[in-house]
């Protein structure tokens, strides 16, 4: 699903998935190829959201003409009660959907907030985030007309678990001492280090980052 990753990750014996998209998302693109050269798929491509959870479902047809049916749950995201949104980004316990090295200027643009309303970003340790790249470990922050920080939700890039907003041999070192149990990796930082959003962090992130890192593999936030 462009843009999406499924959960749980894609598995050719699992049939049923689900994806949340913002609540102002209007259609997704499915691409769906068969494994073996015989078999044609259906129900992929441009696909309208109807409600507020759709369901997409995939169909194989092997040669034989047995088929096989593989469904997405298409969840929008609830609409914030605090006019707190975003078309680009999932805001819910987490800030999710920031891609890597993505520029503090371009995530604030894509924030929607009340009239009178702002938002900043901060780091670790309260200090506001003035310029470079958004990265994991730093929060987003509402601030009333007052200035008062009203609302605080951690930020996750996936990829990024060292907080600079890149995916590189930093990252990769956390990962492995996450799973040598040397140093573990909690929060958003646990979070952006789950590659492939199975809720674990193992080998199989690990080569993901190492691939990414040599320009084999693309990380989709």
């Amino acid at each position: 699903v462009a843009g999406y990753q499924l959960t749980p990750a894609f598995d050719m014996y699992r049939t049923d998935y689900e994806i949340i998209v913002p609540a102002t998302t209007t259609h997704i693109s499915v691409d769906a190829v068969a494994r073996d050269s015989g078999a044609k798929v259906a129900g992929g491509g441009k696909v309208a959201l109807t409600g507020d959870a759709t369901k997409v479902t995939i169909v194989v047809t092997a040669s034989s003409g047995a088929t096989k049916k593989y469904n997405i749950t298409v969840a929008k995201q609830a609409q914030s009660q605090d006019g707190l949104g975003s078309s680009k980004y999932q805001i819910g316990e987490y800030v999710t959907g920031v891609d890597l090295e993505t520029d503090l200027k371009t995530f604030i643009s894509n924030i929607t907030v009340p009239e009178g309303n702002k938002i900043k970003v901060t780091d670790q340790s309260g200090k506001e985030v003035t310029s470079g790249k958004v990265g994991t470990t730093m929060n987003m922050v509402m601030y009333d007309g007052n200035d008062s920080a009203v609302k605080s939700i951690a930020i996750v890039v996936k990829g990024d678990n060292s907080g600079d907003g890149k995916c590189n041999s930093l990252d990769l070192l956390h990962t492995q001492k996450h799973i040598v149990e040397m140093s573990v990796l909690t929060g958003s930082r646990f979070k952006g280090s789950d590659i492939n959003g199975d809720g674990k962090v193992n080998s199989l992130d690990l080569l993901y980052i190492q691939k990414y890192i040599v320009g084999s593999y693309s990380i989709e936030n």
